[in-house]
């Protein structure tokens, strides 16, 4: 299909129908589409093993040449970013398997963190050079950009948050990168506090004002997810006891959000009468969609938001993995 495609792609060029920058977008696109669907093949791979634990052939392990097609990819170039699947495609990146080496644990009574996150940027850096074949690319900046808010978190310390922050500069070359690695921190550790924020005027805030007005005087939280994510299903799959515990909360509602082009829709309408028949979900149009993550962003799903009783932004990145204790420290009630 791959082939087919570029074999298409070749024939236009050749026509010379477009301009040389929308020629290089679509080539982009391209490959953009098929990297994301060998990488999500590994990872839904990898899921299925993990279920189906007798299974031989899932146990088989992909071969470290099966990542060379990423040598391939416009990983340095910019346009990328606006290819239609990109943010499946950075998201998969992120979570591949040469990507372990560089994981990190902090072991409890310690103070590590600093030092732990450190290396695992510079480990991703190595891997993606070795694995690439190139310099570090413009989509490395971004795995390590996007990865610092929830570390910077984590820290619990302005001033180690701020290091960290130094840290990251080092990496990036990009002076948009540079700008927006200052604005997370500024985010996690704003000036006045960490207090609800107004969301800014706009036809983001016009449409998440309008899916959630019907929940003012509880937290929302807001899953962004599709039908072509696996980590997105999994996670709706794997907390759906505790959603069905605070169903009738009169203190919480969980909403869930996807696009029409990322779930298709006799996917969307399989997956739903299944996993989600009882829960409050939108399917929006793309370019709706598109206003909630340039309000809230985000490329890569799935992704979390979480608003205050009063509508107000709280987070934008909520971490669901600690969606027990939050329930916990908030007196959240269940009925």
């Amino acid at each position: 299909m791959y082939k087919l495609w570029m074999h298409r792609v070749d024939s236009l060029e050749q026509s010379k129908t477009l301009q040389p920058e929308a020629m290089q977008m679509l080539k982009n696109d391209v490959m953009i589409n098929y990297g994301a669907w060998l990488l999500e093949f590994i990872l839904m791979r990898d899921m299925d093993a993990r279920k189906d634990t007798t299974n031989t052939i899932l146990k088989i392990k992909e071969t470290p040449d099966y990542y060379d097609f990423l040598k391939a990819m416009p990983l340095n170039d910019v346009r990328s970013i606006g290819c239609n699947n990109f943010s499946t495609f950075i998201n998969r990146i992120e979570f591949m398997n040469p990507f372990l080496p560089a994981s990190w644990q902090i072991k409890n009574g310690t103070d590590d963190r600093m030092e732990k996150y450190a290396e695992s940027w510079r480990k991703k850096k190595e891997i993606l050079q070795d694995t690439t074949g190139m310099p570090f690319p413009v989509v490395g900046e971004l795995i390590l950009t996007r990865s610092y808010p929830f570390l910077a978190k984590t820290l619990e310390n302005e001033k180690k948050a701020f290091a960290l922050l130094d840290t990251l500069k080092g990496y990036l070359h990009d002076p948009f990168l540079v700008a927006e690695a200052e604005r997370m921190y500024r985010q996690v550790y704003p000036v006045q506090g960490n207090k609800p924020q107004e969301l800014p005027a706009g036809k983001g805030t016009d449409i998440i004002r309008k899916l959630t007005a019907p929940y003012l005087g509880k937290f929302v939280i807001i899953d962004f997810w599709a039908t072509s994510c696996g980590p997105c299903r999994a996670s709706i799959e794997q907390h759906a006891d505790l959603r069905k515990d605070y169903r009738n909360s009169p203190d919480i509602k969980f909403i869930f959000v996807t696009s029409n082009q990322d779930s298709p829709e006799k996917a969307y309408e399989n997956y739903v009468e299944k996993h989600l028949k009882e829960e409050t979900i939108f399917r929006l149009p793309q370019s709706d969609y598109n206003y909630l993550r340039e309000l809230f962003h985000f490329n890569g799903i799935p992704r979390y938001v979480l608003l205050d009783r009063d509508g107000k932004l709280l987070d934008e990145n909520f971490p669901m993995y600690n969606i027990e204790l939050f329930l916990k420290e908030s007196k959240i009630r269940k009925e």
